[in-house]
């Protein structure tokens, strides 16, 4: 029986984690798009590699983080209590733009 109750948690910690990277992923994607579109960051985010292209590939991680973490939710058959993390507050999206820091 506590194999079974480490089993479980260690399948709750994996997921928390893959959670986590997803969150994070669709963090760097919404980054990447407003630095397309805004007129101060488009010029100087995207010296080395094209919009779409950094756009493209982080979608693609964004979709590899959301099925890990989709999958082990239905392995582990019920959401942990644990998980807690969420996008982070006050932080300005726009680091050209000091109107957009709360």
């Amino acid at each position: 029986m506590h194999d079974a109750a480490d089993g479980t948690r260690a399948l709750e910690q994996r997921t928390i984690a893959a959670h986590r990277a997803y969150l994070d992923a669709l963090i760097v994607l919404e980054r990447i798009a407003h630095a397309a579109t805004c007129p101060k960051c488009a010029p100087t985010e995207f010296a080395d590699v094209a919009p779409t292209q950094a756009h493209s590939t982080a979608d693609a991680h964004k979709e590899v983080c959301r099925t890990a973490f989709r999958d082990l939710l239905g392995q582990l058959g019920h959401i942990p209590r644990e998980l807690t993390a969420a996008l982070p507050k006050g932080e300005a999206w726009c680091t050209k733009q000091a109107t957009n820091i709360e």
